[in-house]
Order: C-alpha cells, then structure tokens, then sequence
C-alpha cells in the first residue's frame, strides 16, 4: 500500500491543473485518469489547507475541460450521421445558424433542394436557405423518419411555412402552406458533402393556387 506524502500530492495536483489549462488554451483535447485517495481510516493527518486548494484547483480545471472543450471542438470527433442531420435541420434550416452550417456542411456541398433548385458550394446553399425564410414566414423543417448507414442518411421530412412573400410567383396570401418530401445525405469526411430532395411541389402550388410551370 503506498500512501502519497501531503508535498508529493500538492505536486502532482498541480502538475494536472497545469497540464488541463495549458492543453486547454491550446484547443487540445486531454484524456486523464487520477487515481486519488484522501483520507483513510490508518490515523493520518489532515491534508493541509494548500493541498485542498490545489485539489480544487484541479477539479476546476477539469470541470473547464468538460464543459467548454467539449462544446467549442465537438465537431472535431467523428460526428454520429443523425446527430449531424439532426443539426443541419435544427440548426442551419429551422434556426439559420451560419456558424453551424459551415462546421457540418462541406465547403462544396452538392444541393438539390425540394423545391426543385440546385446549388454547388455552401455559399450557394446558404443563399437558397435565407430565400425560402424570405418567402415563407415561421420556415419549418421536421423530421418523421430517418433510415441510417455509416455514410448515407434519408430522411422522410414535412416543411411548412407562411406565406408572407412572392412564392412560385405568388404573391403574399398569409397562408400557412404544407408539402412532403424525401432527402438523401451522403457524409464524406466527417461533414455532409451532398443532398439531393424531392418535394411534392404540386402540393404547393395547389396550395397557392399557383400555374403549373410556375418555379421558385
């Protein structure tokens, strides 16, 4: 049985504190098991007051790795295909967030949207996102199923929105109009790198009483 003297527990706890932060500054990521035993039942003393600050002070270090580590370079580990398709509609579509998008969508992301459109690159994409809010109020995506490979996702989604602006060469009706439609993911590098949809873009036009050769 070997216990740790109260100098050699400050030094190491130190050592760890020291390592977390300065791994942390750097953006890397730390795997570390600490083995500790404090206090026993064999009469030692009590730990001094700078070792117990040295222990918090590791824990904090920790608690700084757990939580903001974790968050700011998740996107860094091998991503799960749900989680990423969960977040392309969650994130990019329902709620525009950019940051996102150019995190999980490959810079030369392939789109064919279910509207009928068609994009190369994500700038290209991302244009067609801000168009389809502009013309529908409330732009919604939901997912109801999704089928999973290691590098293929499809997905059975709805999308709704309100129409609040010229759409299929409608003008605004503040209808709140409805389709169906089927996606297909393909992942390559740990980022989506392509999506081709169908939508039911009869649906829509029936809904805006929209022509039938009309186009978004």
């Amino acid at each position: 049985k070997t216990t740790l003297g109260h100098c050699h527990l400050l030094k190491t706890c130190d050592a760890i504190s020291g390592n977390l932060q300065s791994n942390a500054v750097n953006g890397g990521f730390v795997r570390i098991a600490v083995v500790r035993q404090i206090g026993s039942n064999d009469g030692s003393e009590p730990i001094p007051p700078k070792c117990c600050i040295a222990i918090m002070s590791t824990v904090s270090a920790l608690h700084f790795v757990d939580s903001t580590l974790f968050q700011r370079y998740r996107v860094r580990m091998k991503p799960i295909p749900k989680t990423l398709v969960e977040s392309f509609y969650a994130d990019v579509w329902n709620r525009r967030d950019f940051d996102v998008a150019h995190d999980i969508i490959a810079a030369d992301f392939g789109f064919r949207g279910s509207l009928g459109s068609e994009k190369k690159g994500i700038d290209g994409f991302l244009e067609y996102v801000d168009a389809v809010h502009a013309a529908l109020g409330n732009y919604t995506c939901i997912i109801n199923d999704l089928v999973l490979t290691d590098d293929r996702v499809a997905a059975r989604m709805t999308f709704r929105g309100t129409h609040q602006a010229e759409f299929f060469g409608v003008a605004a009706t503040k209808r709140e109009i409805e389709w169906a439609g089927a996606a297909f993911f393909t992942l390559s590098g740990n980022k989506l790198s392509q999506l081709w949809v169908l939508g039911d873009v009869d649906a829509v036009k029936q809904q805006l009483g929209a022509s039938s050769v009309g186009q978004f």
